[in-house]
């Protein structure tokens, strides 16, 4: 049908842009791709079809030709965050680090103080192996923002990378001891490194990291029923039992029903 339609009239825009999609929607790239040509040679003010046509280039695995459709759409509408978020994403899915850097350092520049940015900036240098660079920019995302919970996650996972465990679990209990650090992600790591009943290695860190999430999130039932089920596994059952009626205070409609489990 639409192709019937700009065989009728060949100038209708509206007309050209359904049949450049549907194309795309048939696997039929390269008409695609010539379809959104001709819309942006005639209509090239009109930034609605650059992204398509961009899409098109990339499943055609013309990465470079998408990149320069990105960069004329950017020199239409100057500085635009999530242009130059996808730029970024594009090249640094192809490893190409530098140019990715180079956008990143766009954002960065636009608003110094979005921490996210230095994240991705620091986790490009890490893919290359530079973890000097790395480390400058966790430096000034402490600098910004010297209690976020996911800069020390990340800064833990750095010094384990170098072989550092003390250094890493330092940040690791500024991570838990953080209250910006959701009590999920917490859970999730105790659960998947440090639940080990009987060893006895683990376990005055294992506690020392319950006591921060604890403090961190004080009103919260979930750091009080993990609490418990970690003393439980450790059979100290009393003291279990009063972390476990600590969380329900909180989530009377979950804790209760599981106290009545235990038998508690």
């Amino acid at each position: 049908m639409s192709k019937k339609a700009v065989q009728l009239d060949e100038n209708n825009q509206w007309y050209l842009v359904q049949l450049a999609y549907m194309y795309g929607r048939n696997s039929m790239l390269k008409e695609s791709i010539s379809t959104f040509e001709k819309i942006i040679k005639k209509y090239p003010k009109d930034v609605d079809n650059y992204y398509p046509y961009a899409e098109s280039l990339l499943k055609n695995n013309q990465i470079d030709k998408a990149m320069d459709v990105l960069n004329d759409l950017e020199k239409i509408l100057g500085y635009d965050e999530q242009l130059v978020f996808n730029k970024y994403r594009i090249l640094a899915q192809m490893k190409r680090y530098e140019e990715a850097l180079a956008e990143i350092n766009k954002l960065i520049e636009h608003d110094p103080s979005e921490i996210t940015n230095y994240g991705i900036a620091a986790e490009i240098y890490l893919e290359q192996n530079n973890k000097v660079k790395a480390m400058e920019y966790y430096e000034k995302m402490l600098a910004i923002d010297p209690n976020n919970g996911m800069v020390h996650l990340s800064l833990s996972d750095y010094y384990h990378s170098l072989g550092d465990e003390k250094k890493s679990l330092e940040e690791l209990k500024a991570a838990f001891g953080s209250s910006s650090l959701g009590v999920e992600t917490k859970m999730k790591i105790l659960l998947d490194y440090y639940y080990r009943p009987g060893d006895e290695a683990f376990k005055k860190e294992t506690y020392e990291l319950l006591d921060l999430m604890e403090e961190a999130h004080p009103t919260s039932a979930q750091p009080f029923a993990i609490y418990g089920d970690f003393l439980m596994a450790d059979e100290r059952v009393e003291e279990a039992r009063e972390k476990f009626r600590t969380a329900a205070k909180f989530d009377k409609d979950k804790f209760h029903t599981s106290l009545k489990k235990k038998g508690m």
